[in-house]
């Protein structure tokens, strides 16, 4: 890339200063043992000297050989878990202060020419710009595109939920009317909520038993035997449970309430109650003796959502584009809620990366054998 013209602009004092009064106090030194406090007690004589220095790196690219290392490298820091897993340390690196506040100059420059280049369509991690005035601004040019086609947008029929912890604090309008912001709402029959699959899962469960309550005619019937008692509970019940399945992010506490859904519907169609004493392992021996071996909701539901996701990693469409794609910035300190994704490494017992190239060698052998 050709030089600029303000490529050879000198950097100035007043970089060098406002660079400085931006370092935080109280933070661990670098390799060079200079404190953050000293280097804004310098005055003009630190100021001084950061400004020939920030200079020479400037014009030969060289920079000094402390600024460039870290303090032990890398340092582990715990979180919560087992501390014998490499997974649940985060880690730092301790570089000079001085050095920062070459970075931030170069950074304060970057930062104009940035703004040239971005999309007015991006607008985290921009000053000035809120995610909420650029989410008003998307929706009225989306309202204006369908007005030209003739079509209206619902404002009754749509929502706004936010996927971060502010939510949503502006008032977005269509045609004079304020959107609701919700916590859920009910797509294609599934419900979408910011708390994950919870209350998707529990509503599952709800129509679950709904259906074998009105099926208590069949049940009770003992003309019928019991295999084609089992194979009407999985045609109309277990087929409303697993409803979009593929969709759920499971955590322990669902995985039990799994579980314990198909016991319930299997000592449903057994009429056992549960003053019976008759142990979960007694029902699932029952069934297996009347169906022979089978699987079990969990592992049905498992099957779909892997299933789902190597379809997803051998395509090209949005879907894929979503799952595998990134944002600038990390997540907030502490316990994570869990993704979609999280799932997957579980119960494979490999990384997503690795996941996603045992995809793609499957793509490559049907190919090849097509």
């Amino acid at each position: 890339m050709a030089n600029t013209e303000e490529d050879s602009l000198p950097i100035l004092r007043e970089e060098v200063e406002a660079a400085i009064n931006t370092i935080k106090l109280e933070k661990s030194a670098g390799i060079d043992n200079i404190p953050s406090e000293l280097v804004k007690a310098g005055g003009e004589a630190m100021i001084t000297a950061l400004t020939t220095i920030c200079n020479n790196i400037w014009s030969t690219g060289i920079w000094p050989t402390p600024w460039k290392q870290s303090l032990s490298q890398i340092i582990t820091l715990p979180k919560k878990g087992n501390l014998q897993l490499c997974n649940n340390y985060r880690t730092i690196s301790l570089i000079s202060h001085l050095s920062k506040v070459m970075l931030k100059i170069i950074l304060n420059r970057l930062k104009p020419v940035v703004e040239t280049i971005i999309a007015d369509e991006q607008a985290g991690f921009r000053t000035g710009r809120r995610k909420e005035t650029e989410l008003t601004s998307l929706v009225n040019r989306l309202d204006q595109a369908a007005s030209s086609y003739g079509i209206e947008i619902s404002a009754e029929k749509t929502k706004l939920m936010a996927n971060n912890t502010q939510g949503i604090t502006s008032k977005v309008n269509v045609s004079g009317t304020c959107l609701e912001t919700v916590k859920s709402f009910k797509y294609l029959g599934s419900i979408i909520s910011d708390e994950g699959s919870k209350a998707e899962i529990i509503a599952r469960i709800a129509q679950t038993t709904a259906v074998l309550a009105k099926l208590q005619t069949i049940w009770r019937d003992r003309n019928i035997t019991l295999r084609p008692k089992i194979q009407l509970m999985c045609s109309l019940a277990m087929s409303v449970f697993l409803y979009a399945c593929e969709t759920w992010t499971l955590t322990a506490e669902l995985e039990k309430r799994i579980m314990s859904t198909e016991m319930r519907c299997y000592r449903k169609i057994l009429g056992i109650n549960y003053t019976d004493h008759v142990t979960n392992a007694e029902v699932d021996g029952t069934v297996t003796e009347a169906i022979g071996p089978h699987n079990d909701f969990l592992t049905i539901v498992k099957k779909r959502k892997l299933r789902w996701y190597g379809q997803v990693s051998r395509s090209s469409g949005l879907a894929k584009t979503i799952l595998q794609g990134t944002v600038k910035g990390g997540r907030k300190r502490g316990r994570q809620k869990k993704r979609w994704e999280d799932n997957i490494p579980k119960w494979t017992g490999l990384s997503l990366a690795e996941t996603q190239r045992a995809t793609k060698r499957f793509m490559d052998k049907s190919i090849r054998y097509r």
